[in-house]
């Protein structure tokens, strides 16, 4: 099929959630969750790249930044779009799937961006328990549209291992990236 269809000349942030001495949650995982984030980011990287959007990321490598910090970026860059990677953990083993967030007063571009991420999560036949609404620093303490995704459930045996699967965090990227360019309608 050739090259991948260009998003064009639109700026956005991924954040790798966690990342230094905050190592996030294991849960049943043999890795932290600030690995398995990281992971993801560098294929998203790579793939938004080459559709030619241009995109910064909060950490490259395992480094700890500040929740102000993450949000000063999206700030200063006048992202389009704000993209946080996670893993979740809950008590419950038997939670699984994805779950997007936005901001509880957030603007009408991060909820059609979800939408946008939603649908190609869908699409990509990963399961996603939808869109909730929770005031995450990374969603709320800047100006610019946002989105934070759950990934899976580091907690959840199945989830743990897509998570720890190298071609199914490929899919999982390939997925964000196509919902990411959905929402800038290409």
């Amino acid at each position: 099929s050739g090259k991948p269809r260009s998003i064009g000349p639109v700026t956005i942030i991924v954040d790798a959630g966690h990342g230094g001495q905050d190592p996030g949650t294991r849960g049943v995982s043999p890795v932290y969750e600030k690995v398995v984030n990281l992971a993801i980011v560098q294929e998203l990287i790579r793939m938004l790249a080459e559709r030619e959007a241009h995109v910064t990321a909060t950490r490259t490598s395992d480094t700890y930044v500040s929740l102000p910090s993450r949000s000063l970026l999206a700030d200063r860059t006048r992202a389009d779009l704000f993209v946080s990677i996670h893993s979740d953990y809950a008590r419950r083993s038997s939670a699984s799937g994805a779950t997007l967030y936005i901001g509880r007063r957030n603007s009408p571009a991060s909820t059609r961006a979800a939408d946008c991420v939603f649908a190609a999560l869908r699409d990509a036949g990963i399961k996603c328990n939808g869109i909730r609404r929770k005031d995450f620093h990374v969603l709320v303490d800047h100006s610019r549209p946002a989105v934070l995704i759950e990934c899976g459930y580091m907690s959840n045996r199945s989830d743990s291992g897509r998570l720890n699967d190298p071609t199914y965090r490929t899919q999982l990227a390939e997925a964000i990236t196509n919902g990411i360019a959905r929402y800038f309608g290409k």
